[in-house]
C-alpha cells in the first residue's frame, strides 16, 4: 500500500457515503479479492469509527489542496544516483509539510470533514484540535516512511551526497539564526541518515584512531596521505549531522568528530614538541581545521595552534639566537651576593657573543610580518632584559643601563605596556650608578657604547706613553746632571741610595675603606679598569632587577615571577606565592628542584579576565625552554592564574591549564 493510499481508496468510497455503502462496499472487495480480505475488514472498521475515521478523512481531504502526501510517494519512488532531483523532491516535501500545518489549512480541512460527516450521517463531535493532531500524526509518519524507503535504497555514499547537498544549502546559511530554512522533514531525513551512517561512523572512527598512533613515525606529509584521505572521507560522511548538531546546539552529540579532531591535535603538537619536526606539525593542524570547520569549538582551538606553529617557523631562527643569551647568561652568571667579581669577568668573556646574537635576532626581526613580530619583539626584549639584569650582578651598571637602553627599543615593538613599564623602571634605577654619567647616557646604543669606550681607553693609552716618554727623558737628563755635577764623565748611573726607578702605575683611584662596599653588599674588587664600582651613596644596596612585586599589579608580578625563574632567582620567585600556594609546593628547595632544567619561562598573551580589590585572575600562554640531554625542548602552557592580596602585596594563589 503506498503512503496516500487510505481506506476510502481501498474501498472505492467517498468521505459523503454513510454505513452502508461503506459495509457494501468492504463484501464486495473481499469477494473479488479474497486473499486480502483483512487490509478490507481494517479500512471498514477505520470509516465506521468515529475517531479513526480521521486518519483516512485527514488525507482525502488535504491532498485536494496540498501535494504534501503525493510528494511522499514521489520520494521514496526516486532513485538514488540522481542527487539533484532527490533534493528538490525532499525540500518540496519540507515546504509542503510546514504548509499543511498551517491554520488556514487546518480551517478548511475542520469544514470539510464537518460537513461530509454529515451528509454520511456519522458523528460530527470533532474539535479542531483533533484534526491537528491527526494531521500531524499522518504527516510525520508518512514522511518519515517515505525518506526511510529513499534511504534504504541508496548507497552510503549517495545518501552521503544527498545529506551534503540538504546540509550546506538548508542548514548551514541559517546556523544560528531564526526563522529557519527548514523543517520537520529535513529533521526527519537527519535522523534517518544518522541511523544508517552510525555503524560505519563508528568503524572508521576507530580505524583513523589506530592510524593516528601509527602516524608518530612518520617523517613526512606524503607519508599523511592516506591517513588524510581517511579522515576526510568520515568527515564527509559526518558532516550532515556536524551541521545540523551546529544549528541545534547538541555539540555533546559531536563526539566523534572532536575526539577525532582533539588525536590529530595531539599528533601535531608531538611532532613539534617531541621530534621538532614543525612543517609536519603545521600540516596535521591544517587538514585538521579544513575538515572540523564545523564545529567552533574545535576549530577556534586549532586556529591557535595554526598561528603559535606558524610564528614558531618564521621566528625559529630568531629564538635560536636567544636562547644562547638565556642559556649561558643562566650559566655562566650566579646573581648571588659576593659573586660581582665572577661575574664580571664571565660577562667581560661573553658578552661579545651574547650582544651579537641579540644584534642577529634583532636584524631577523625586521623580516617577520607585522602579526609575529610583535610576539617576537617581547622575546627579544627579555633577553636584552635578562642580559642587562645579569650586569648589574657584576657591578656593570654602565653596560646594564646600555643594554637596558637598547632593549626598550624593542620592549615598545612589543605593545607590552607590562614590559615597557620594566624597562623604563629599570633604566631610571640604574642611571643613578656614578659610572652611568654624561658618558653613557647619550649612547643610544652597545655599539656606539662600546667605541666610544674604545677611544676612551685609546686616549688614555696615548696619554700614558706620553707621560712614560717625559719620565724618560727626565730621567736621562737627571742621570746626565749628577753625572756632570761629580766631574767624573765615564760614569752614567746614579748612587743607588739616592734615586729609585719609579715604574708607571695603571691603578685606580684611591678610595676610603668606608667607601670601598655597600652597607648591604659584598662587593669584590672588578677587574674591568672601565667600571669603576658604584657608589653606594648613589645606588641602592642590592641590585634590583624586577621592582617591588608588593606594590606591583598582578600582571607585573606575574610576569615577574617567570623572569626570576628564568634568571634563576628561585628565593625571589618562591616569595611571589600566596601562603597556601607555598604550603601545597612545599619548601623553596623543593620547589625549585622542579626547574633544575628549566631554560626559560616566557609568559605571552597575558590578560586580565576579571579583577576586584582582593583578587585577580589571569589567562596566559607560556613558553617553556627545557633541557632534555643535550638538547633542548620548547612546549606551550595555556592556563589561567588566580592572584590575591595578601600582605601589601599581589601573590599567585593558583594556576590551572594544560600543555598543548
Amino acid at each position: 500500500m503506498e503512503v496516500n493510499e487510505n481506506a476510502f481508496d481501498l474501498l472505492g468510497v467517498t468521505p459523503e457515503d454513510g454505513i452502508a455503502r461503506i459495509n457494501d462496499a468492504k463484501d464486495d472487495k473481499s469477494w473479488v479479492d479474497e486473499p486480502n480480505e483483512s487490509m478490507y475488514e481494517a479500512a471498514r472498521e477505520t470509516l465506521t469509527n468515529p475517531r479513526k475515521r480521521l486518519q483516512a478523512e485527514v488525507p482525502w481531504f488535504l491532498k485536494n489542496s496540498n501535494s504534501a502526501f503525493s510528494l511522499m510517494n514521489e520520494v521514496q519512488n526516486c532513485r538514488g544516483a540522481d542527487i539533484r532531483l532527490v533534493v528538490q523532491k525532499i525540500v518540496a516535501l519540507d515546504d509542503e509539510y510546514k504548509e499543511a500545518l498551517q491554520e488556514e489549512s487546518l480551517n478548511d480541512i475542520y469544514t470539510d470533514i464537518i460537513i461530509s460527516r454529515k451528509k454520511a450521517g456519522i458523528s460530527a463531535d470533532i474539535e479542531q484540535a483533533d484534526i491537528e493532531e491527526a494531521l500531524s500524526q499522518l504527516l510525520e509518519e508518512g514522511a518519515k516512511a517515505a525518506i526511510d524507503t529513499l534511504l534504504r535504497k541508496c548507497s552510503t555514499q549517495e545518501a552521503a551526497q544527498i545529506g551534503n547537498v540538504i546540509a550546506k544549502e538548508m542548514i548551514q546559511p541559517g546556523i544560528g539564526k531564526y526563522p529557519k530554512k527548514y523543517g520537520d522533514c529535513i529533521r526527519f531525513f537527519i535522523d534517518l541518515y544518522n541511523m544508517k551512517v552510525q555503524n560505519e561512523l563508528d568503524t572508521r572512527s576507530e580505524k583513523i584512531q589506530q592510524d593516528i598512533e601509527a602516524a608518530k613515525v612518520y617523517t613526512s606529509v606524503a607519508q599523511l596521505s592516506p591517513l588524510f584521505q581517511e579522515i576526510e572521507w568520515f568527515d564527509y560522511l559526518a558532516q550532515p549531522l556536524q551541521l545540523y548538531f551546529e544549528d541545534q546546539g547538541q555539540a555533546d552529540k559531536q563526539s566523534q568528530s572532536e575526539d577525532i579532531a582533539g588525536s590529530l591535535r595531539k599528533l601535531s603538537l608531538f611532532y613539534h614538541n617531541e621530534r621538532q619536526l614543525t612543517e609536519l606539525s603545521i600540516a596535521v593542524t591544517e587538514k585538521a581545521m579544513q575538515v572540523f570547520a564545523e564545529n567552533p569549538k574545535v576549530l577556534q582551538q586549532l586556529q591557535e595552534d595554526d598561528e603559535i606553529l606558524k610564528q614558531q617557523v618564521q621566528v625559529k631562527p630568531l629564538t635560536d639566537d636567544l636562547e644562547i643569551v638565556f642559556v649561558q647568561v643562566a650559566r655562566f652568571v650566579d646573581r648571588k651576593k659576593g659573586k660581582e667579581a665572577s661575574n664580571s669577568v664571565q660577562i667581560m668573556s661573553h658578552k661579545d657573543q651574547w650582544v651579537s646574537a641579540l644584534h642577529r635576532a634583532a636584524s631577523r626581526l625586521e623580516q617577520l610580518s607585522p602579526s609575529e613580530k610583535a610576539a617576537a619583539a617581547g622575546f627579544l626584549a627579555q633577553a636584552y632584559y635578562t642580559l642587562a639584569t645579569a650586569c648589574t650582578w657584576a657591578d656593570m651598571w654602565d653596560y646594564a643601563y646600555i643594554v637596558a637602553k637598547e632593549g626598550l627599543i624593542y620592549a615598545r615593538q612589543s605593545g607590552n605596556q607590562e614590559i615597557i613599564s620594566e624597562f623604563l623602571s629599570a633604566l631610571q634605577y640604574y642611571s643613578k650608578a656614578p659610572s652611568v654619567g654624561n658618558e653613557v647616557r647619550p649612547c643610544s646604543s652597545v655599539e656606539e657604547f662600546e667605541r666610544k669606550k674604545a677611544e676612551k681607553r685609546s686616549r688614555e693609552s696615548k696619554g700614558c706613553l706620553i707621560k712614560i716618554v717625559i719620565a724618560a727623558v727626565a730621567f736621562i737628563a737627571l742621570l746626565l746632571f749628577l753625572g756632570n755635577s761629580d766631574g767624573n764623565t765615564k760614569s752614567h748611573s746614579s748612587p743607588k741610595s739616592k734615586v729609585q726607578t719609579v715604574q708607571p702605575s695603571y691603578s685606580k683611584p684611591k678610595v676610603s675603606e668606608e667607601k670601598k662596599k655597600p652597607k648591604t653588599q659584598n662587593v669584590q674588587p672588578v677587574p674591568v679598569p672601565a667600571v669603576p664600582a658604584p657608589s653606594p651613596a648613589t645606588v641602592p644596596a642590592e641590585p634590583r632587577s624586577y621592582g617591588n612585586p608588593k606594590i606591583a599589579s598582578p600582571t607585573k608580578v606575574f610576569l615577574a615571577f617567570h623572569r626570576m625563574i628564568t634568571n634563576r632567582n628561585y628565593r625571589g620567585a618562591y616569595n611571589c606565592l600566596s601562603p597556601d600556594m607555598k604550603d601545597y609546593v612545599g619548601s623553596c628547595d623543593a620547589w625549585a628542584s622542579g626547574y633544575r632544567t628549566t631554560v626559560a619561562s616566557i609568559p605571552q598573551n597575558v590578560n586580565v579576565i576579571e579583577q576586584t580589590e582582593n583578587v585577580a585572575k589571569l589567562s596566559f600562554l607560556l613558553l617553556a625552554v627545557d633541557r632534555v640531554g643535550s638538547s633542548q625542548q620548547k612546549r606551550y602552557f595555556r592556563g589561567t592564574c588566580t592572584m590575591i592580596f595578601y600582605d601589601g602585596g599581589w601573590k599567585i594563589d593558583e594556576v590551572l591549564g594544560d600543555w598543548l
